[in-house]
């Protein structure tokens, strides 16, 4: 496991979702771009933890964070914004599920 890259991609999420996060809860809005970028992050973190059976708790902290917020707000979000982004954010939440997964590290 390269601690260097998973840092930097974890510092990337966490400035993207600083800007994500406030925006959603507050405005009801789904940002695409920050959220795009967020998934292409979860998808190189994939890569670098596959095989790896622990997680920094940093990272585990922040896509928990990322997780139950957009989990939570997604269901508060208009039908017009909610038609606009429920396959983006079904995919990230599928992307978070996938690093987090508990029989994917264990069940090896």
């Amino acid at each position: 496991m390269s601690m260097g890259c998973i840092e930097e991609l974890e510092n990337l999420i966490w400035g993207k979702m600083i800007v994500f996060l406030p925006h959603l809860r507050i405005k009801k809005e789904v940002l695409t771009p920050e959220l795009t970028a967020i998934s292409q992050y979860l998808i190189e973190l994939i890569c670098l933890l596959d095989g790896e059976k622990y997680l920094p708790r940093s990272l585990v902290d922040k896509l928990f964070r990322l997780y139950t917020t957009l989990q939570a707000e997604s269901g508060y979000l208009s039908d017009k914004e909610s038609a606009r982004c429920d396959e983006l954010i079904i995919k990230v939440l599928n992307e978070i599920r996938d690093i987090m997964s508990v029989e994917k590290r264990y069940m090896m």
